[in-house]
């Protein structure tokens, strides 16, 4: 009955099955398979381009909206002299056009005898004085006790600016 005993022992079924998981496992972890198939390596190719496309047209959009916000607050700091300006009874305008309501001009005074400066529109993109198509007219003479002076670009944005603030258009 002891040697029985022994005998299944030496057979049992779990050491077989201990032998083949220790295959499988030796199989899975071999020394020499090293590096990366070229399938693994152009689909990680293909996933960093996919999600580099990705982040440079949000990057795009964000550089946009930085210019205009950039735009704004150049025309938002020009305000208090357009205000001064309008209250000595003076057009805004470029000293260059004689000050009589002229469309502004980067550089010039913003109306005669002013120490203020129009400011220098952003280089980056397609940015002008003057209002676009859809809105209102711009109006730099001061006689009715409002302005209203604009600058576009991009194609799609619009900053203007009266005695109240400068506010952005979106122009589609």
């Amino acid at each position: 009955m002891f040697a029985r005993a022994i005998s299944v022992l030496n057979h049992e079924p779990s050491f077989l099955i201990w032998d083949l998981r220790k295959k499988v496992i030796m199989n899975i972890f071999r020394k020499d398979q090293k590096g990366f198939t070229l399938i693994e390596l152009l689909v990680v190719i293909a996933i960093i381009g996919i999600l580099s496309s990705v982040v440079l047209a949000s990057l795009n959009t964000a550089r946009q909206r930085a210019r205009v916000a950039a735009n704004q607050a150049s025309l938002g700091g020009v305000l208090p002299a357009a205000v001064i300006c309008m209250d000595d009874g003076q057009n805004l305008g470029s000293v260059a056009d004689g000050g009589a309501g002229a469309t502004p001009v980067a550089g010039a005074a913003v109306c005669f005898g002013s120490s203020a400066d129009w400011p220098t529109l952003t280089t980056t993109g397609t940015w002008t004085y003057g209002c676009g198509v859809d809105a209102p007219a711009q109006d730099v003479a001061v006689g009715n006790g409002t302005f209203t002076f604009c600058a576009s670009g991009d194609g799609t944005n619009e900053i203007s600016c009266s005695e109240t603030g400068c506010i952005k258009d979106d122009v589609l």
